[in-house]
């Protein structure tokens, strides 16, 4: 299973461009692998430190040197632990990033860390340290006592009696929580080597330990997650990857159904909240550094990267929004940077990172309210079509995995324009005209009787809600009628720099409730204008926005 692990990325059998050779007397860069026999190589996972100045780097102006050999006593003590494991373990390669990358070269570092996904995929195993440089010592030393961590036999079990066993509290420690103790888990380049590596030996703690596609184990301990598949729903980072059954080599998986389709999108976006909270020494590289698990996502489930999501989910997963009520309250969050602005405003790549001074952050979410209600959607979005620049409409790019660019997206909404009163904060919570125009048409029925309204609105951006203006524009991605209460869920517009384009501000959700249950819709309402034809969605004729003042079916591109 191990050996097929991320198959679908078509990149079984790439070769680095560059890669370390070691020797007996020696080690230095090979840049001519095509010439080696029977290649197989190692590839380390590590952290980099407070000041990578210091470390040893190929640079441009080293590139010849590093080809005749790699001063050994310039290397730091992770590097040379590393090329002992390598040699130790029968191998002759080792490929390191720092050493293996052009660090100095734009279009080298581009081109290499676009395949980083391919390079750990394909290594036999991953060296990873879990501590940085300044900690991290030779795996031999600074070890416990072994019988400190594997189980005392107090009483031996019999037929009549069972046996007693004391074991250390970290005998029932599960990968994930392994994984959050480490510092190398706090770091954003590392989740996708952990995540890619068919197999990564964890060095550097008290105990060294192996996670596969299969298992994850204490050398001491032994096996780490069979209780936990025996008890738990949750998914470990491969897992989320890949939670249904890895197909045979050249053999399709079978399309996924609704409830898997859903599961699909959940477990993106706990990848994602995963990714989220770790740090980037460069902001910059907020796109790139999750790029290889977006190419093997895509790859594992059939679907197309559109800059964080998937056109397979729109427009439904563009209800995304960052959850303000997960956390408590008396937290001051702060942005930790201003977001990509490279990436589209629909993209939650272009929305800021808030953490606290606990470390806490405020996670991405998904809106499944409508998706989990009963009744009848009355209008749904509709996506038309994405196009990058210089590309024809609905075909990606080769670097639509880290260069979102120019990329837009085309729909057919429901829209209505509407003034937002400015409330204490800055930002206005709720539409009080929206609300009343909804209780009035609601209870225009002789049979209707009291109705409540309710329409709110949330900003993507905290720090920019003095700027929020007080008109915008609501799309409307999806209503619903479930027979007491009229729901619907949107994205807040405004004009974008470009002509006929928009950008998101963020999300407005709204319900109408009615004190009673009506079988039909047209049983609580009285059409008071003639519904305009869709032409693409089928159900717009049912719709209840399109009755209000300004409504209208109009099609629109986000940038």
């Amino acid at each position: 299973m191990c050996n097929n692990w991320c198959s679908g990325l078509g990149t079984k059998g790439y070769q680095p461009t560059r890669v370390l050779e070691l020797s007996d007397t020696g080690i230095r860069l090979r840049c001519d692998l095509q010439a080696i026999d029977d290649f197989k190589y190692l590839a380390l996972s590590h952290m980099w430190g407070k000041d990578p100045s210091n470390q040893l780097r190929l640079l441009s102006s080293t590139l010849q040197d590093f080809q005749k050999a790699i001063p050994l006593n310039m290397l730091s003590n992770i590097f040379t632990e590393a090329i002992r494991i390598t040699r130790y373990l029968g191998f002759k390669y080792l490929w390191i990033d720092s050493l293996c990358i052009i660090q100095d070269s734009k279009s080298d570092w581009t081109a290499e860390a676009n395949m980083m996904s391919a390079v750990y995929n394909n290594a036999i195993c991953t060296i990873a340290f879990v501590m940085p440089p300044d900690v991290s010592h030779d795996s031999t030393q600074h070890r416990e006592d072994p019988r400190a961590s594997t189980p005392c036999i107090i009483r031996e079990p019999a037929q009549a009696r069972a046996g007693v066993f004391a074991y250390s509290l970290r005998y029932s420690q599960t990968s994930e929580l392994a994984h959050q103790g480490w510092p190398i888990s706090s770091r954003a380049w590392t989740l996708q080597e952990q995540i890619l590596s068919p197999r990564t030996v964890f060095c550097g703690d008290q105990t060294m330990k192996w996670e596969c596609v299969e298992t994850f184990s204490d050398e001491l301990t032994g096996d780490l997650e069979g209780e936990r598949k025996g008890r738990s729903n949750h998914f470990t980072q491969k897992e989320l990857l890949s939670p249904r059954p890895i197909s045979k080599p050249n053999e399709p998986s079978p399309p996924p159904n609704r409830m898997e389709r859903k599961e699909i999108l959940s477990n993106w976006t706990t990848l994602i909240n995963g990714y989220r909270r770790r740090d980037l020494t460069k902001a910059s590289d907020r796109i790139m550094a999750f790029a290889g698990i977006a190419r093997a996502f895509q790859a594992q489930h059939g679907l197309i990267y559109l800059a964080g999501t998937w056109k397979e989910h729109l427009p439904r997963s563009l209800l995304w929004f960052i959850d303000r009520t997960s956390r408590a309250n008396h937290l001051r969050f702060v942005s930790q940077d201003s977001g990509v602005e490279s990436a589209p405003t629909w993209s939650f790549f272009a929305t800021p990172l808030y953490s606290s001074r606990s470390k806490r952050h405020r996670p991405l979410a998904h809106s499944h309210r409508l998706g989990r209600l009963e009744g009848s959607i009355l209008f749904s979005a509709t996506l038309l079509q994405f196009t990058w620049p210089n590309t024809p409409a609905n075909q990606s790019p080769p670097t639509a995995y880290y260069d979102f660019v120019g990329l837009k997206i085309t729909l057919e909404f429901i829209t209505i324009d509407v003034s937002l009163p400015r409330g204490y904060t800055g930002f206005p919570g709720s539409c009080k005209s929206l609300e009343a125009q909804l209780e009035s048409l609601l209870g225009a029925s002789e049979n209707s009787e009291s109705v409540w309204a309710s329409v709110h609105f949330e900003s993507d951006d905290d720090e920019d809600c003095d700027h929020y203006p007080t008109e915008v524009r609501i799309a409307l991605v999806e209503e619903r009628w479930t027979g007491s209460t009229y729901y619907f869920e949107g994205l807040t517009l405004e004009p974008a720099a470009e002509k006929d384009t928009w950008k998101r501000l963020g999300l407005c959700r709204g319900d109408a409730t009615l004190l009673k249950i009506y079988h039909s819709l047209s049983a609580a309402t009285v059409p008071v204008k003639a519904l305009p034809q869709s032409s693409t969605s089928k159900s717009s004729q049912e719709s209840i926005m399109l009755w209000l003042e300004g409504a209208k079916i109009e099609i629109l591109t986000l940038v």
